[in-house]
């Protein structure tokens, strides 16, 4: 057993002094004297020195071993912010990989660029014999080359896809950057990475989320019998998952017979660290910032625009049903607020056609919601998965992007506490790699402040939509048993208490008496998974 004394333990809104973990499990919880009781010298002590414990932390939406599989020896463009940073990392990584047949990487943001996103000349410029394929850091995008676009058959006359748009010049000739649907043509150019490249991948995640106090992690983002599953299942075989890891399967709007059929053939697992076959990704739009989020009132910057969603209502009506059926929960992509008014019709119609109580619904992202249909929300009991890290007024997105695309209705994004008040479970996820450094307290910062890290940049004007500001306790929520019940695992992680798991992270800093303005500056000091010491800072 593993007796942890003289802290201040964070369980059910009150505080204790000690926990005793036997083994994976919570065995007891209380005051330093009652814990040491119960102990035995066998046991290992540890002096917690007043620090915090936490129920471990839980991202309830992320693409881990995706993300860092698309750079792994591969153009890693997360590092830099402007136009000329990543070309000048592009043109390095060719120039010292001429072996290459094809360049692919991750990581170019839309803000370095304009409303058309980045060119195929640029890329020309430093290789115009070979394929350059450059997924955006939010994974919606791609951004090619001459000859990778050639090599897919798209020309100035080929038509989008329905969800994605091929962007062209003034003149009409393409401009080399490919949105959602249409970024497809470009990515199926790249090898998908082989089993053992997502496991080295998915290793390096877990140390990075480990590090950050995570004891579990959604991967909203897996393909069925895939390289990528594959790699889950080897390493949760060989007892090498140091986090819970639940993952959702992938849905294809374009095809959902196959998608259905693989799900018939699928089994519900929950076994070591892994829980897969109770959950289906289902995307209902694409992003503001391509132009792809599908929106009420028309884009401000493209009149009588209002994007495109990528399923026909009655198509995701009968998917959605079908699904339901089949004893699967369903994770929403929605962006936009006409998005988030699909996904409800599609539910209710669920509601009707399957004539049962609705299970565990989650809708990620909900950057713009009609406060007409909060309601229709509370009627679903829709649950929230929420990206708090984003909530900010981000420079380069907010006035280049944002405003001009969406007008005075960039103030109201990304509501949160409207949804605490109706009683919705909200949980927090990264979307990792869209937000490059998933640290908890600083998400809980955002959250609370809606504005950037640290006081030096707290300006009022910078805030972002601040009615929808919470409190503490509500974040610690978010990021701890809410993320558990969104994912379907609160049974038995999320909260410490008695018979629970014994996942648990150790704050430095006491975030309770820390100004929220410099929960960035915060540290973990240690973080246990099952009873297993998976992080530990240096002294």
């Amino acid at each position: 057993m593993i007796a942890l004394y003289n802290g201040t333990i964070y369980s059910g809104k009150r505080f204790y002094e000690a926990i005793l973990l036997d083994g994976k499990w919570i065995k007891s919880i209380g005051s330093n004297e009652a814990i040491r009781r119960q102990a035995t010298s066998q046991d290992q002590q540890i002096d917690l020195g007043g620090r915090l414990v936490l129920p471990g932390f839980i991202d309830s939406h992320a693409h881990g071993p995706l993300s860092i599989s698309r750079t792994l020896g591969k153009i890693d463009l997360y590092p830099a912010e402007t136009q000329d940073q990543y070309l000048q990392i592009i043109r390095q990584f060719v120039e010292e990989n001429p072996e290459q047949e094809l360049y692919s990487g991750m990581g170019w943001l839309n803000p370095a660029f304009g409303e058309l996103g980045p060119d195929k000349e640029s890329l020309d410029a430093i290789c115009s014999s070979k394929p350059i394929v450059l997924c955006s850091g939010d994974g919606h995008s791609t951004w090619g080359n001459s000859r990778a676009i050639e090599l897919a058959g798209i020309t100035r006359t080929s038509e989008d896809p329905e969800g994605g748009t091929i962007e062209h010049n003034a003149d009409g000739s393409i401009r080399g950057t490919f949105r959602d649907q249409a970024k497809d043509y470009l990515q199926n150019l790249v090898p998908d990475a082989s089993a053992d490249d997502y496991k080295e991948a998915l290793m390096n995640f877990q140390d990075m989320m480990a590090g950050y106090g995570h004891t579990a992690v959604f991967d909203a983002m897996v393909d069925l019998n895939s390289n990528m599953h594959q790699a889950y299942r080897e390493l949760n075989r060989d007892g090498q998952l140091k986090i819970k890891c639940v993952l959702a399967y992938t849905s294809d709007p374009e095809n959902p017979e196959l998608s259905l059929a693989q799900y018939e053939k699928a089994k519900v697992v929950k076994e070591g660290k892994l829980t897969e076959g109770t959950i289906v990704k289902v995307f209902v739009d694409g992003v503001v910032e391509g132009g792809t989020a599908f929106l009420k009132e028309e884009y401000c910057h493209q009149k009588d625009y209002y994007g495109e969603p990528l399923w026909e209502q009655e198509a995701l009506n009968q998917f959605c049903a079908a699904v339901d059926r089949m004893g699967y929960d369903l994770h929403f992509h929605v962006i936009g607020d006409a998005a988030a008014a699909e996904m409800l019709t599609a539910m209710e119609f669920v509601h009707q056609k399957n004539g049962e109580k609705l299970r565990n619904t989650v809708a990620a992202h909900m950057q713009l919601v009609d406060p007409k249909d909060y309601q229709r929300l509370k009627a679903l009991d829709i649950r929230i998965s929420s990206n708090p890290y984003w909530f900010v007024k981000a420079p380069g997105y907010y006035e280049n992007i944002e405003l001009p695309f969406l007008g005075n209705r960039a103030e109201l994004e990304y509501p949160m506490k409207s949804f605490f008040d109706l009683g919705l479970i909200v949980s927090a996820g990264s979307d990792y790699g869209v937000t490059p450094q998933p640290y908890p307290p600083a998400g809980m910062q955002i959250a609370l402040l809606r504005t950037l890290y640290g006081k030096d940049h707290t300006i009022l004007k910078d805030v972002l939509n601040a009615a929808e500001a919470i409190d503490l306790e509500e974040a610690l929520d978010a990021f701890t048993i809410n993320g558990a019940n969104t994912m379907g695992i609160e049974d038995m992680t999320g909260s410490l208490e008695v018979g629970k798991h014994a996942d648990l992270v150790v704050m430095e800093q006491n975030l309770f008496d820390t100004d929220a303005a410099d929960f960035y500056r915060t540290e973990v000091y240690m973080t246990i998974s099952e009873g297993e010491i998976i992080y530990k800072k240096r002294e």
